[in-house]
């Protein structure tokens, strides 16, 4: 299991019902992050 699915799987246990909302900005600097994220999501 990835950190990542570690973490959401905290955080479902303790609170049932998740929101995510990505602010990290899909241009510039931030994409490749963004990307990452978006990718680790999608994964989930």
């Amino acid at each position: 299991m990835t950190y990542f699915a570690a973490h959401f799987e905290q955080q479902i246990q303790r609170y049932k019902t998740l929101v995510i909302i990505n602010l990290v900005d899909q241009n510039g600097r931030e994409k490749i992050i963004g990307d990452a994220y978006l990718k680790q999501v999608l994964l989930y």
